[in-house]
């Protein structure tokens, strides 16, 4: 049981893809401020722009897998989450169900972000951030 367990936690830990809006003026982010973007601790940009996370459905293999990949329980960031918008504090993360709606949704939204798993092209729009 355990190396099926170690076996699924090697596969949802593999690298992801960062992808922010054009608007987004970085070009790459220590993995700690990743954790603390996507957990809504962190709600602005440097530039001043506010964040907008874009993500999957909570039972998504990928928002899962991201979740490992940064190192934190699913609950944790939608209990974040959900307090952010319980308190107005922020509107919560725009939900997609698919590659093609993420990737739309980051480059016609401002100060997006989001995440991709084997996907080699972007397109225009959009920039890849290095992950530190």
């Amino acid at each position: 049981m355990f190396a099926v367990f170690s076996m699924t936690a090697a596969v949802f830990a593999n690298s992801y893809d960062i992808v922010v809006n054009e608007s987004v003026a970085i070009n790459s982010q220590e993995k700690y401020k990743l954790k603390l973007i996507f957990s809504g601790k962190m709600r602005y940009w440097p530039d001043g722009k506010r964040i907008q996370i874009v993500t999957f459905s909570f039972e998504d293999d990928d928002f899962l897998g991201f979740c490992s990949y940064l190192d934190i329980y699913p609950r944790i960031i939608i209990k974040q989450w959900n307090s952010s918008i319980y308190t107005g504090s922020s509107g919560g993360p725009i939900r997609v169900s698919s590659y093609e709606e993420m990737l739309n949704t980051i480059k016609s939204t401002s100060g997006a972000v989001g995440y991709f798993k084997g996907v080699t092209e972007y397109g225009d729009g959009v920039n890849v951030i290095d992950v530190k």
